[in-house]
């Protein structure tokens, strides 16, 4: 049961965009990216270490001495914000949703489990009524092991200082990629169903309580190989979010779009920046007095003799142009010296199939990518593929008489707005009349 409210309360990163700007050219956008967003909240965060206790809910667990898992149920609720936090995939129940491309603008009636920091931005995102807490678990807090998050800093501070740097590209990428994967470790589902191969048939064990002890025996007898846990990566999770919605609610109107660790916006917010990145520097400061290191672990020099100071906002310059159809599609203007580049970023297209626009103005609904710009694959499943010769006359020549394949072959992409999406943004564009609602 723990095991399972845990998978429950497990949320990714938040990316989205802010539908008041969605479908139009936004001129002088602004853009800060957490530095190493997940890796901060490993060093610098508490996490729970003990099984989860029910209990009855009571407000003075709202402390960083407890991690809890919340199970409630309310009705009408109504988003405080532009920004929509809570995603319906992710509730047990919602019903008579307004929706903004997936997240609950509003509904009649909820039904969800949080973590702690989930729901504490629940509350600040939401009004809602009739509030009751279907069941309550905590845990006891504590940080990380001093091991493993001294490892965490050796490879952020590697990966820093070998940036770009000649003859170093390949422990580079390794550190790189040894940060990100302590992270992914923590979150790997190694308990799950049982998919077994037998007599030429596949078949599937739904995870059960025999399934479950097996497996947990088997991680229980291979203990000194274990140092990590699931809630773990379900906690790193929730902080990241919530870093990154503390920006969100502070400047909530100028926010144009989010992506898990970034935040892009209009107008001059320098202020809340500011003072975040100072709070940041006290954080790591008590940090690196607990674990008895230098505060410059936390703050490594790159190469060129720059600082970057783990878990700030990073300043990523300004846009003259921006606009976003939505989620991971976006496109952007910057100005290069006396030049201008256009750059885009959409889904399972290649970076460079820009090339195809000729303007901003042309990222658009329904504009389609063309075979060659795409360069993206459709998958074709076939169950009853003729018998084949692979390199035939060749010393490997080999007969397939086997019936299942896939074939993989190039295709096109076309932009799309979803037509609820398309009413959320003409809603936010002209007063809502009699004609429009029918």
């Amino acid at each position: 049961k723990e095991y399972k409210n845990l998978i429950d309360v497990f949320q990714g990163g938040y990316t989205h965009a802010n539908y008041i700007y969605a479908d139009r050219v936004i001129e002088n956008v602004q853009s800060k990216d957490i530095s190493s967003s997940y890796p901060y909240a490993m060093v610098v965060e508490k996490y729970p270490m003990t099984p989860f206790i029910k209990c009855k809910y009571n407000e003075k667990y709202e402390n960083d001495r407890y991690s809890y898992i919340i199970h409630f149920t309310c009705k009408n609720v109504r988003s405080k914000l532009y920004n929509s936090f809570l995603s319906k995939s992710k509730c047990i129940i919602a019903n008579g949703c307004k929706l903004d491309n997936g997240r609950i603008i509003g509904c009649k009636e909820l039904e969800v489990k949080l973590t702690n920091i989930d729901f504490d931005l629940f509350k600040r995102c939401y009004n809602y009524d009739d509030f009751i807490v279907f069941d309550f678990r905590i845990s006891m807090n504590d940080f990380l092991s001093p091991v493993f998050v001294n490892y965490v800093l050796e490879l952020y501070g590697r990966k820093t200082k070998l940036k770009d740097l000649e003859g170093f590209e390949a422990t580079y990428m390794k550190s790189k990629q040894y940060v990100n994967s302590l992270y992914g470790m923590c979150v790997t589902k190694d308990i799950t169903d049982e998919i077994t191969y037998s007599d030429g048939e596949w078949s599937t064990n739904f995870l059960n309580d025999d399934i479950f002890k097996d497996r947990t025996e088997h991680i229980k007898k291979n203990k000194r190989k274990v140092f990590t846990a699931f809630q773990f990566g379900v906690w790193v999770t929730a902080y990241a979010r919530r870093n990154l919605w503390n920006a969100i609610i502070a400047i909530d109107e100028d926010v144009v779009y989010c992506d898990t660790d970034s935040v892009k916006y209009i107008n001059n917010h320098d202020d809340y920046f500011t003072n975040y990145n100072k709070q940041v520097e006290e954080k790591e400061k008590k940090i690196a007095k607990r674990l008895k290191v230098n505060e410059e672990v936390f703050n490594p020099v790159d190469k060129y003799g720059k600082s970057h100071r783990l878990g700030i906002f990073d300043d990523e310059g300004i846009y003259k142009q921006f606009k976003t159809l939505g989620a991971k599609k976006y496109i952007y203007v910057k100005q290069k010296g006396k030049k201008t580049e256009m750059k885009m970023t959409v889904s399972g297209v290649r970076k460079s199939a820009v090339s195809q626009l000729k303007s901003i103005d042309d990222f658009t609904n329904d504009f389609e990518f063309d075979i060659e710009h795409a360069n993206k694959l459709i998958s074709h499943y076939n169950d009853n593929q003729s018998n084949c010769i692979w390199n035939y006359g060749k010393y490997d020549e080999y007969k397939s008489t086997y019936r299942y394949g896939i074939s993989m072959q190039p295709t096109t992409y076309k932009l799309g707005i979803t037509l609820d999406y398309y009413a959320l943004m003409l809603e936010n564009m002209r007063g809502v009349t009699k004609v429009f609602n029918e």
